[in-house]
């Protein structure tokens, strides 16, 4: 597949949560649902702030010393998501009105890597990222 933008337009995001069972962050925007199932980075300034391994880690600290989420949430209270694109590997990139974007890596060969769903339209990057389904 050739880089596509499935998404342009204007989207503020309303939630971020992380589910400590499934080990799965769900992003969730007006009319836009992410789901990226392994590993993704958090770029600004087209430098790598966080990384989604770091989450809760507590390295020799009694309590996580990052917290992914609070981090993120403050970080994208006033900005927009304007646009979503999947690479010719079938990352997925989301870029944002600040100089701020989240890219979403294939890392499984046997799994899903991510799932994203903008409007009713849903998009599942299948097994090894050879593929795209897209299902209306």
């Amino acid at each position: 597949m050739k880089e596509k933008i499935i998404f342009e337009g204007k989207s503020k995001i309303r939630e971020i949560v992380y589910d400590n069972n499934s080990n799965l962050f769900y992003f969730s925007f007006e009319e836009i649902h992410l789901i990226p199932t392994d590993f993704w980075r958090f770029f600004k300034n087209n430098k790598i702030e966080l990384i989604s391994k770091d989450h809760n880690l507590k390295y020799s600290f009694q309590e996580p010393k990052i917290d992914l989420i609070s981090f993120l949430n403050k970080e994208f209270k006033n900005d927009y998501l304007l646009k979503i694109e999947i690479t010719n590997n079938n990352d997925l990139i989301l870029y944002f009105s600040s100089t701020k974007k989240i890219e979403v890596y294939i890392t499984s060969m046997a799994f899903e890597n991510w799932e994203i769903t903008i409007k009713n339209k849903q998009y599942i990057c299948l097994q090894g990222g050879d593929d795209i389904a897209v299902i209306e």
